[in-house]
């Protein structure tokens, strides 16, 4: 059975477009290899937020990592864009590495933080590659979270159910000290008992317990 594993790391890319727009983020829509005998270059499609469009357009041309960037698609707030890595950026990014040891990427977002990604990995191996990958090239890498994939996709060990109200509990500061809301405020945004929220988070906690501090898979 695969693992799902969440990391942060360090990411030595696009850091002249970054330094001119602080706000920045580009979340991965999809990614390949560029084909027509380049075999070096890589295509990435990031949704672009955050920023102005035209600034960030003006920012790319001028950054040594991107070769070519093209607008795709426009939704709301957010721009589609198909960019080349150009051979400088090639060097630099860590896809390679992740296509070989047969991961794959299921959310990706890239920030002046840092990259962070939850990936699917078929091994415990494969992660220590690329944990190794990013040493190598002196950049931090973090694990936040390491688990193994769950029948029928549900995350953790929780239902979708549980991990809306987890997540809705965690926003509104329900488990802060002291608490940013209350039950009762909560359960009537969903529409429904104290009890059965309360019983809800009980649930969702357990499985997250039982699926990340009682399992053995914590680490590498």
């Amino acid at each position: 059975m695969s693992f799902i594993a969440e990391w942060t790391h360090e990411l030595h890319v696009l850091e002249h477009t970054f330094e001119a727009l602080p706000d920045l983020k580009l979340s991965l829509e999809e990614v390949h290899p560029a084909g027509s005998g380049d075999e070096s270059a890589t295509v990435f499609y990031h949704w672009a937020s955050g920023v102005d469009f035209e600034a960030f357009e003006a920012a790319m041309d001028a950054d040594p990592h991107c070769d070519t960037l093209a607008p795709i698609s426009t939704v709301g707030d957010r721009r589609l864009y198909r960019i080349t890595a150009s051979e400088e950026g090639s060097r630099v990014i860590l896809y390679p590495v992740v296509a070989e040891s047969d991961m794959v990427i299921l959310d990706s977002t890239l920030t002046r933080d840092g990259l962070r990604s939850r990936v699917r990995i078929p091994s415990r191996e494969a992660l220590a590659t690329f944990k190794e990958s990013c040493q190598d090239q002196s950049l931090w890498f973090s694990l936040n979270r390491l688990y193994r994939e769950q029948p029928g996709g549900r995350d953790y060990g929780v239902t979708d159910s549980q991990r809306e109200a987890l997540l809705a509990a965690l926003e509104a500061g329900y488990f802060e000290v002291p608490r940013g809301t209350t039950l009762r405020e909560l359960a009537s945004a969903f529409g429904i008992s104290d009890q059965a929220l309360s019983a809800r988070l009980r649930r969702g906690q357990a499985g997250l317990l039982r699926q990340t501090l009682a399992t053995d898979d914590r680490g590498i």
